[in-house]
């Protein structure tokens, strides 16, 4: 034990005795290098530029295409004045002779037989038979005294609501009834 004491009271020792601190001088603060700021201003500046320059492209391409879409000169249609040649004294050229236009040969009579036919009778447009509608479905039934509602044939419905040819005319909290001018039909679920 007196070793490990012998090494605490060296320890405290050493640790009570500050160490001489030597002579320095101390050189003052240098401020940190600031980034170099950069101006709000710029990126939208940069970004009107573009913009002005694509509605610029934009309106000569449109009036571009505008000059284009009107007839265009044929280059072969092109006629450039020859210098005007000096009259000279040039005798008159005899007429050409006119080519003698001879009658086409008579043309055979050709003979087109025309038969009577009677039109064949109008053929009867058959309708499909009309599908039957499909009959109601109740499936599901939020039942509230002031206001019931219903959910039917995936519809939500209310008392009054007209549902295809049936009307809804009440909604209990295990039935809907609904009336056409002839039936009455009253859905429930299905247990």
């Amino acid at each position: 034990m007196s070793l490990v004491n012998d090494a605490l009271q060296r320890a405290k020792q050493h640790t009570a005795q500050p160490a001489p601190s030597p002579n320095l001088q101390l050189r003052p603060v240098e401020p940190a290098a600031r980034p170099a700021p950069h101006p709000i201003w710029k990126y939208p500046m940069v970004l009107s530029i573009i913009a002005i320059v694509a509605l610029a492209l934009v309106v000569t391409g449109w009036f571009q295409r505008g000059k284009d879409s009107g007839p265009r000169a044929n280059p072969a249609a092109i006629v450039v004045p020859m210098a005007e040649a000096k009259p000279s004294n040039i005798a008159a050229a005899t007429p050409p002779a006119t080519p003698k236009i001879s009658e086409p040969p008579a043309a055979a009579e050709s003979k087109i037989e025309v038969v009577n036919t009677t039109p064949a009778p109008p053929v009867a447009m058959i309708q499909p038979p009309t599908p039957r509608p499909v009959p109601p479905k109740l499936q599901a039934i939020f039942f509230n005294k002031t206001q019931p509602t219903a959910m039917i044939s995936g519809k939500t419905v209310q008392v009054g609501t007209r549902l295809g040819e049936f009307q809804i005319a009440a909604i209990s909290p295990n039935s809907a009834t609904l009336v056409n001018g002839t039936t009455t039909n009253i859905l429930s679920f299905q247990e």
